[in-house]
């Protein structure tokens, strides 16, 4: 306005300069029109023309209105702004501060302040509102202008949150009759609202139920006025009735409300509609949405909705984390499995929130864990006993006490049961009985895996508590004895297994009937041969029917009666095992032959022998048949087919009747008055076989041949010539000598021998029993543990042709080569022991050991032949039956032929108890689920985990499989789970197992992370 002025002066001065009187005529003129104009511009104004109306102000100002006095300047200009603001310039605000900048003293200034206000509050800029409002005088209003005034102040404040300066002047204004009264009533009530008065917001709300403008929007406030009274009986009779008119974000909010005040009612049925119209309708749903949504289908048992909810809350460690693991491991619970649930209440049970929620979830983890069978981990044990320490007081601690004890009873984890038992300070008889029963099946597991010495222990610790069970004791008593057995005791084995038969209530059992087949051979194996049959021959009437076992009875007690010449009983027996036709038939017919040959029926005896030569090319008595036939027909006199058979036997250099062949073939040369024939038998005997005794019988025969021709001289200078044969007058001296050492071999005084044998060696290095001495002294180091000391004359005996010492020869250095970890060594000697052994057992130890030779070397496709070759062998222990099964698979599994080896597992995988058959589970289990049959190696893990097994880290590793299987479900609430009761139950912290599981947790951690979307609830706003 100010330059307007300036103008209209400078204006002045030049007319001044052309002459007066034109100047002031043409200045009156113009005066006119601005007075015209101005006029006009009122009358715009006030009819609200303002485009117009600001136009013709601008006028007058153009024709001079200034020269009217400043005071009608200010007023034109305010005039304008006032136009501006009605026609919504942008320039509004920088009008009127350039206006009250320019007219400070103007009476328009006041009112300045307002439209400034006014603009302000028209752009939603409450807080420049509230100051230029605040600098308005505004006592020159009228009533109505008050009222706007007051509530367009009032809800700049509201917009600010300053409800404690703006609820008293709503409350001026809802008390008067303004059009504002019903919006400030509306204000003035949500305020009342948002400070929790909820009696004076419901008044307010109330008031305004059939206004026109907020009828509508009030019935949301009331209801959560009633929601929040907890007054249910209203929110549902208002409630119920509104939810079907609304739409819109406000749906869900109002089913919400109606649904919780349902919930509150515990009428869970009629809020079901409601919280799942709320579900369906919701843009987001927090945690405790979710929770509220989750338990309403629970209470309706709808247990597989309720669970699928209660799966997305289960993060974090807080207060609804925990009651949704136990409402979520209840509805699992519900549906039957018991496994989820039972791992699931663990999870409540780790969170402190709800005591009573702990404890109870605690209690039903555990009670699960004991009707699954104790779990994977000996879960129920542990879980039982972490419930008796967190409660001791509880209620339930009696039943607790009960399930304990039953648990450490049919828990399979019994080294676990029994590391339980021994940490109770102060047990009582149950725990006592239960103690003798685990220790028992522990050492059962012990037993089966072959570790004898520590079975016998904890059969010694059963039997402890005898008095307890008499049928345990009973049991224990037979296994100890078995287990003593099996470490060469054959004594002890004995008393304990006479202690068993004689113990009262064993005579149904099945151990009862073995227990006298294991006596026979306990004696047998002391030479006890009649007190040995008396066992075989009970345990024969005993028998329930035609078995391995009773066949093997029979040939033992076929060997009993031959031992005691009595050659018809033992053909007897030997006859019965042949008649059944199901093991050792071979040896039975053998032994049967060489009976009937003892009492002179020698065609019987010949055709037995060919019965064992022609039963298969590879029986180990094949050789031995032939020889005797040899030898009977030698006896018969029928030279011809007595050399027949002795020259077949030449045809095998490798047969132990090789070098006896010959020495037979000497002798009947010298029968038929062929002493050039004969020595050239004995002779190649004595080059052949150098120190054996066929050697010295041979020499014994040219001697006498030599004597018989009286060519004694010749004899003299060929003796002199024979390596290991003493000069005749030193041969007495050599068989003194050694005679004194082999009595104390025989005696069993191992130092004293090993200390003569090497006197007799230092002596006569080439004697006559250098190989006697040899085997002599090697076998007395092996047995007081000297190893080292005792292969190299193992060794010296096998470079001999092959003799009498060599099939136990090659049974000492196969030992001890594989004890002394020369694994190469071990398994030719095991290779050759195969081929020369005339036993079933030294067979199955040779092709036994040959294989862990062979596996230890890491020659696996040996390890495959040898396994192979082993498995055919009938009638193997189980324990080597599932060793090959175990090592074969492992090479063909180190050979990438993965299929094969899968089949060798699954043919030991039952057998959980033993280390090879918990691996051979989980490789089963791995396979399938590299092949993606995921319902399979689902049910196969829990399967395992019924059995239990005492070997943790396999059935570990079969947990972490399911996880994964679970995570190849996109199941992620599963597999976390699994993943966490393997940290939980697994109580090897530095094999692996634990690492594998964090890194799996990590990974899915990760994973979920990634999907993650955080919830939050938008809040409802009230828009004007």
């Amino acid at each position: 306005m100010l330059k307007s002025v300036q103008r209209i002066a400078f204006a002045t001065f030049l007319l001044s300069l052309v002459g007066t009187t034109g100047v002031v005529a043409q200045a009156t003129r113009d005066m006119g029109d601005a007075q015209e104009a101005y006029r006009h511009a009122l009358e715009l104004y006030e009819k609200k023309l303002y485009g117009l109306a600001q136009h013709e102000f601008e006028r007058a100002v153009a024709k001079g209105i200034a020269a009217d006095g400043s005071q009608l300047v200010a007023q034109v200009e305010y005039y304008k702004l006032v136009c501006a603001y009605e026609l919504w310039a942008s320039n509004t605000e920088e009008l009127a501060n350039e206006y009250i900048a320019a007219y400070p003293e103007s009476e328009k200034c006041n009112d300045t302040y307002y439209l400034l206000g006014k603009y302000y509050f028209r752009n939603a800029d409450y807080a420049n509102a509230i100051t230029a409002f605040g600098q308005f005088n505004s006592s020159s209003l009228s009533e109505d202008e008050m009222a706007e005034y007051d509530f367009k102040r009032a809800y700049s404040l509201f917009a600010q949150l300053r409800y404690e300066t703006a609820s008293p002047i709503f409350s001026r204004i809802k008390d008067g009759n303004s059009k504002y009264a019903s919006a400030a009533t509306y204000y003035y009530s949500h305020i009342a609202y948002d400070q929790r008065r909820y009696a004076v917001a419901l008044r307010g709300f109330e008031s305004l139920r059939n206004d026109e403008v907020f009828s509508k929007l009030v019935p949301y406030y009331i209801l959560h006025i009633y929601h929040s009274q907890q007054n249910y009986d209203k929110v549902i009779s208002e409630g119920s009735e509104f939810v079907e008119s609304v739409t819109g974000k406000r749906l869900p909010e109002i089913a919400r409300i109606v649904g919780e005040a349902y919930y509150y009612k515990k009428q869970y049925d009629k809020a079901l509609p409601f919280i799942e119209k709320y579900a369906a309708t919701a843009t987001t749903l927090t945690r405790q949405d979710r929770y509220l949504v989750g338990y309403i289908y629970y209470q309706n048992k709808d247990y597989q909705k309720a669970s699928k909810i209660f799966e997305q809350i289960v993060v974090g460690q807080d207060s609804l984390a925990q009651s949704a693991y136990y409402y979520l491991a209840d509805s699992w619970l519900q549906m039957g499995d018991k496994y989820s649930a039972g791992r699931v209440f663990l999870q409540a049970s780790k969170m402190d929130f709800f005591p009573d929620i702990k404890e109870d979830a605690l209690f039903n983890y555990a009670k699960l864990m004991f009707d699954l069978n104790s779990g994977p981990f000996n879960d129920a044990i542990e879980a039982l006993n972490l419930y008796l320490k967190q409660f001791p007081n509880s209620r339930r601690t009696d039943e607790v006490n009960k399930f304990l004890m039953q648990a450490y009873v049919v828990s399979r984890n019994y080294k676990a049961a029994l590391e339980s038992l021994s940490a109770i300070k102060s047990p009582d008889a149950d725990a006592l009985a239960a103690m003798q029963k685990v220790a028992y099946y522990h050492a059962i597991e012990l037993f089966q895996n072959q570790s004898y010495k520590e079975a016998i222990d904890n059969f010694n610790l059963s039997l402890k508590y005898a008095s307890y069970s008499p049928r345990f004791a009973a049991l224990a008593t037979y296994w100890k004895a078995d287990a003593e057995y099996r470490l060469g005791n054959y004594e002890t084995a004995g008393h304990l297994f006479n202690e068993f038969v004689l113990s009262p209530g064993v005579v149904n059992t099945e151990e009862y009937i073995a227990a006298h087949y294991n006596l026979g051979y306990a004696t047998f194996k002391q030479r006890e041969y009649s007190v040995a049959m008396q066992w075989f021959r009970k345990y024969a009437s005993l028998a329930l029917d035609k078995s391995s076992m009773l066949c093997d009875t029979y040939n033992r007690m076929g060997d009993c009666s031959f031992m005691q010449h009595n050659y018809a009983a033992a053909i007897d027996d030997y006859s019965r095992v042949m008649q059944m036709k199901l093991i050792d038939v071979d040896y039975a017919a053998f032994q049967c032959g060489l009976c009937y040959g003892l009492v002179q029926q020698m065609d019987k005896k010949i055709e037995l022998m060919d019965a064992v030569i022609n039963f298969r090319p590879t029986s180990p008595h094949a050789d031995h048949a032939m020889f005797e036939k040899g030898r009977t027909y030698t006896q018969q006199l029928n030279y011809a087919k007595a050399i027949v058979v002795y020259t077949q036997l030449l045809g095998k250099k490798q047969s132990a009747f090789y070098a006896k062949s010959l020495v037979e073939l000497g002798l009947i040369s010298v029968n038929q008055g062929n002493n050039t024939h004969a020595l050239e038998y004995y002779k190649r005997t004595v080059t052949e076989f150098p120190g054996t005794s066929e050697a010295r019988n041979a020499m014994l025969g040219i001697k006498n041949i030599y004597v018989e021709l009286g060519d004694v001289d010749t004899y003299f200078k060929y003796a002199g010539t024979v390596k290991n044969f003493a000069a005749i007058n030193a041969s007495e001296k050599d068989s003194i000598t050694f005679s004194s050492a082999e009595l104390a071999y025989n005696s069993g005084n191992t130092d004293r021998a090993i200390d003569a044998l090497n006197r007799y060696l230092d002596a006569f290095p080439n004697g006559a029993f250098v190989l006697d001495a040899n085997f002599y002294i090697a076998d007395c180091y092996y047995r007081t543990g000297k190893l080292e000391e005792s292969l190299p004359h193992f060794v010296y005996v096998l470079s001999v042709p092959k003799n009498d010492y060599t099939e136990p020869a090659l049974l000492g250095a196969s030992r001890v080569s594989f004890d002394l970890g020369e694994y190469k060594k071990a398994s030719s000697y095991y290779e050759r022991l195969e081929s020369v052994a005339s036993s079933k057992v030294n067979t199955v130890e040779a092709k036994l050991g040959k294989m862990r030779s062979d596996y230890l070397l890491q020659d696996y496709v040996a390890t495959v032949v040898d396994a192979t070759s082993l498995l055919a062998v009938e009638n193997l222990p189980a324990e080597i039956v599932r060793e090959a099964y175990y090592k074969r698979a492992k090479s063909y599994d180190n050979q990438a032929l993965s299929d094969k080896a899968v089949l060798d597992y699954k043919e030991i995988s039952s057998a959980v108890k033993t280390k090879e058959g918990a691996e051979a589970r989980y490789k089963v289990v791995a396979d399938l689920f590299k092949r993606g049959d995921l319902a399979n190696t689902e049910q196969a893990v829990l399967d395992f985990s019924k059995q239990t097994t005492p070997h943790q880290y396999w059935m570990a590793k079969c947990f972490i499989v399911l996880g994964d299987v679970y995570v190849q479900r996109n199941d992620a609430f599963q597999a976390k789970a699994t993943y966490e009761s393997i940290i939980d139950g697994y109580k090897v912290p530095d094999d692996g197992i634990i690492d594998e599981v964090n890194q799996r947790m990590q990974q899915l951690i990760q994973r979920e992370k990634e999907k993650e979307n955080a919830a939050s609830q938008s809040p409802y706003d009230v828009a004007l």
